[in-house]
This record gives structure tokens, C-alpha cells and sequence, in this order.
């Protein structure tokens, strides 16, 4: 909804996912995650990503060694040239979200800004280390970043951990051990990284302009 009506001015894409989707036990896609009757052409773009690492790497998101912006649009002419009278023909729905969701995939490419979000290498060592080097708070600080770029809405997923997809307490779905999983793994992670996501937007004034909900 929010890509359809309120779409971001200053970014290739308006809403995105990360670190991965939600998944129910063992591995099952939760519903639910997408745009629906709206189309693909407004899903949010999922960025499976480990944002622990010293330097992130998203697949598609850097130009491959010597290609260029020009020879981008070149090809992207050539393209058009090709599939004029295709799609004059055809024209329908469907081929149009289809133009649309590869030209976004092509201004991301484009825009410096948005590949520049995803660097958090350029985000000093003491700020990585006050959102917590875990998944979760690298996400938040990987959040904020993709904000400040101009994208509308981010959803930060709770990462799984390793194993916990045949586990009786995975994620906050504590049906074993409640106590001691909060305590020991749950809340500390949250507490060390979300005040750090709020300190952060209050100091540069986007806590007055966006709404921060967690559930």
C-alpha cells in the first residue's frame, strides 16, 4: 500500500525487508509478506542480507566489474529498440509491471545514494558496536540507513539462529525454556540495539516525522 500510494521522491524502491523473510517451523513461508492484490509490481524488496559483515554484499545491488552507466543506458536502448513492436502488441498489465519493476532494478543500480545506504562499513566502529554486532542491530543501523536514503517503510525481521527450525523456542515463539531465553538471549539483544535506533532518529530529527512500531 504504501509503494501504490505514498511512493518514495528520493529512491529507486519504497519499502524493503531485511535481514530475510519470516518463516514458520520447519521452513514454511509465512503469509502474508507481500503486496497481494496489488501486485508484484508493489511487493517490497527483500534484502536477505548478513549485515555483521565487515563490508555487505547484496547480490545485483554493485555493477559488475566494467560495465558502465553508459553502456547501462546503451543496453537498456538496445533493449527497447528490440522489444518495441513485441510490446506494442502485447501491451497488457502485466508486461507493464514487469517494465516497471526492471526499471527500478536498473535505477538502483543508478543511484549512488541507495548503494551508499548499504555501506555500513562508512559507519564508525563505536556506532556498529552501540547497535550490537548481532544480526538484529546490524539490521536497525542498516534500517536507519536506508530511511535517511528516502525509502518509506522498513520492516527489520528478527533473524533466525542457527538450528532453530526444528527448536521449541524459536525466536520470541518461546514454548520451552521462556524464562531463560529472554533473559539470556532475547532482551538483551533488543535492549542494547532498539534505544540505539531511537537515540539516533531524535538526533537527527526524523523521530518527529516517522512512526516506529514494534510488534
Amino acid at each position: 500500500t504504501v509503494s501504490a500510494l505514498k511512493p518514495s521522491d528520493r529512491c529507486p524502491f519504497s519499502t524493503a525487508i531485511l535481514p530475510e523473510p519470516i518463516v514458520n517451523n520447519p521452513g514454511i513461508p509465512w503469509p502474508g509478506q507481500n503486496a497481494g492484490i496489488l501486485g508484484a509490481i508493489h511487493h517490497p524488496q527483500l534484502f536477505k542480507c548478513d549485515p555483521t559483515a565487515d563490508r555487505l554484499d547484496i547480490d545485483g545491488l554493485n555493477l559488475v566489474e566494467g560495465l558502465t552507466e553508459v553502456r547501462i543506458h546503451d543496453r537498456q536502448d538496445l533493449r527497447q529498440r528490440m522489444e518495441a513492436k513485441f510490446v506494442e502488441s502485447l501491451r497488457n498489465d502485466s508486461m507493464a509491471g514487469f517494465d516497471k519493476t526492471q526499471q527500478q532494478a536498473l535505477d538502483v543500480l543508478r543511484s549512488s545514494a541507495t548503494r551508499d545506504a548499504f555501506a555500513l562499513e562508512k559507519e564508525t566502529s563505536s556506532t556498529r558496536d552501540r547497535y550490537g554486532r548481532q544480526k538484529f542491530g546490524q539490521s536497525l543501523l542498516l534500517a536507519r540507513r536506508l530511511i535517511e536514503t528516502g525509502v518509506r517503510l522498513v520492516q527489520v525481521n528478527w533473524p533466525r539462529e542457527p538450528g532453530d527450525l526444528n527448536r521449541g523456542n524459536p525466536l520470541w515463539d518461546t514454548h520451552q525454556k521462556n524464562a531463560e531465553r529472554c533473559r539470556d538471549v532475547l532482551c538483551p539483544t533488543f535492549d542494547q540495539s532498539f534505544p540505539e535506533l531511537i537515540r539516533d532518529l531524535d538526533a537527527s530529527g526524523l523521530l518527529k516525522e516517522i512512526l516506529v512500531v514494534v510488534f
